[in-house]
């Protein structure tokens, strides 16, 4: 016998996104029903947290390396603004109207790269992004809570892995002194 979904919501038609284990069926002409059979929480406590007490999402007015990134796919326009000195990421902020991938993503690089040095914030930003991009399960040992959390997400939903990117690319263009990037490859 096959399990109840465990939420049913009623919409409207019209361009939806779902979750990678989405059911839709037409219930009638103006009505779908989308049965969600994954988990009872799109993403998880501290995805969450990041999301409702952003970090770092400030403007920098003293900033020496900037750069904006996109995501058409999801329309998600992020800034990021670096305080560069001594070879060290003094202080970092991001600025955007995205999704809540893109945002709990870029909070969570806010506060891990600050006081780090460049090389090391290269690294980890290469690492970070070599990891969503492959879908790495489990993530190694030494990868924050937070990230682990984006992968997780991530790995679940594999239609998010650009919302969860683009901060980490931004940062790498900023980093580069280029002034824009997109997240979007033919």
């Amino acid at each position: 016998m096959a399990a109840e979904p465990r939420r049913i919501e009623r919409i409207k038609p019209g361009p939806v996104c779902l979750p990678s284990r989405a059911a839709v069926r037409i219930d009638g002409p103006l009505e779908f029903r989308i049965d969600i059979v994954g988990r009872d929480n799109l993403y998880d406590d501290l995805i969450m947290d990041h999301i409702k007490n952003v970090r770092n999402c400030r403007a920098l007015d003293d900033a020496n390396h900037e750069a904006s990134g996109s995501n058409p796919l999801c329309g998600d326009e992020l800034t990021v603004c670096l305080r560069i000195a001594m070879g060290k990421v003094e202080d970092i902020a991001f600025q955007c109207a995205c999704c809540g991938i893109s945002m709990a993503s870029a909070s969570i690089m806010t506060e891990s790269l600050r006081g780090m040095p460049i090389t090391d914030a290269r690294a980890a930003l290469r690492a970070f992004v070599t990891m969503l991009n492959s879908h790495v399960d489990p993530p190694p040992r030494n990868t924050d809570a937070g990230q682990r959390a984006i992968l997780a997400t991530v790995i679940e939903f594999p239609v998010r892995t650009r919302c969860a990117a683009l901060p980490w690319i931004t940062l790498e263009a900023a980093l580069d002194n280029r002034a824009s990037i997109s997240s979007w490859r033919p």
